[in-house]
């Protein structure tokens, strides 16, 4: 079993240094998204269209506001603690493998 478990903690960190980017990046986003929809909230008037027109968007697009905030966060929390992860499992398998070693040079 322990045979078939490689980490290529090279190619991981890798995989993980793109999490932590398209985190910042989706937190960018989500930023300049956010600050948009409030400075133009109600920008569509009081008028018949305006108002059928905020009733059809604007609960959508504050779903998607409050929705979104922290996603890119998250994201970049999750990359952090998988490296973390990882190191932790190449470390243990390394202190592993040198107690097997000297088990079998006992013998």
């Amino acid at each position: 079993m322990a045979d078939d478990f490689y980490l290529d903690e090279p190619a991981f960190e890798g995989v993980t240094d793109g999490m932590l980017v398209t985190g910042n990046n989706l937190t960018t986003a989500y930023t300049d998204l956010d600050g948009v929809l409030l400075a133009t909230q109600g920008c569509w008037g009081d008028d018949e269209i305006g108002k059928a027109f905020e009733g059809n968007y604007w609960e959508n697009a504050e779903k998607v506001r409050t929705g979104m905030d922290g996603a890119g966060d998250g994201i970049v929390e999750t990359s952090r603690s998988a490296r973390l992860t990882a190191r932790d499992l190449a470390s243990v398998d390394e202190q592993t493998a040198k107690w097997l070693d000297s088990q079998i040079e006992e013998q």
